[in-house]
């Protein structure tokens, strides 16, 4: 019988997901699906797209086949329940909060009540992928970035996640660490770099897509990416 298991992946500003072969142990990339979204629509359209994603996948691999389905998701959010905490100075998603996720896809994808869907932290997701068949694989410790709408971070040893001890910041995380004049996340995110070109040329662009199109004429724009790269190797 064929066992698979479908990975989603959840950003800022989209949604992709794929199922990977359990008994073989491998990534299928003709099951990809993706759809952009925006996380400040209401709760009933982004589950929609979330579940829309999902079914085009399913529909690849078989519904008959699916074993479970798992969710490298951004926080604040309650990964052993499900539940969203999205709020506040987070910016995203926030119509999700106090949001049972799993009760509701199980709803919209028509699965039963006890369908495994679970829930990890897209950074520590990343990192455990990196570490199973990926560029650390094979490393006894590593560390993981991700840059996007916020800053992630993982670290693993012996390829588990570290997230306590006097060798990591709180909870494997360096988002909310000082830096500057605010935090690490305030500098090392999409908002933080538009922040700043605003600040110095007085035009808000949409997206970091815009910003580094005009990284290759704008000396301003360049001059960003360059004190980005090189405070993030500080």
């Amino acid at each position: 019988m064929k066992k698979f298991a479908i990975g989603v992946d959840v950003g800022g500003s989209h949604v992709s997901c794929a199922a990977c072969d359990i008994n073989e142990q491998k990534y299928l990339p003709e099951t990809l699906s993706e759809n952009d979204l925006d996380n400040q629509d209401p709760k009933e359209i982004i589950l929609s797209i979330w579940a829309k994603t999902i079914q085009n996948t399913i529909q690849k691999v078989g519904i008959e086949n699916l074993q479970g389905i798992g969710f490298a998701m951004p926080g604040p959010f309650d990964y052993a329940n499900g539940v969203a905490l999205f709020k506040g100075n987070n910016k995203k998603y926030e119509s999700l909060y106090g949001v049972n996720v799993p009760f509701e896809l199980q709803k919209l994808l028509h699965l039963p009540e006890n369908f495994p869907i679970r829930f990890i932290n897209d950074a520590t997701a990343f990192a455990i992928g990196e570490d199973w068949i990926g560029k650390t694989a094979g490393s006894k410790r590593s560390l993981a970035i991700t840059l996007g709408t916020g800053f992630g971070s993982a670290f693993l040893a012996d390829r588990l996640p570290v997230v306590s001890g006097d060798e990591v910041p709180e909870s494997g995380c360096v988002w909310h660490l000082p830096f500057e004049n605010g935090n690490a996340d305030d500098y090392f995110s999409t908002r933080g770099f538009l922040n700043r070109y605003f600040d110095k040329t007085g035009t808000q662009l949409p997206g970091v897509k815009e910003l580094a199109d005009k990284a290759a004429i704008d000396p301003i724009a360049q001059e960003l990416f360059d004190d980005f790269g090189y405070k993030l190797a500080m």
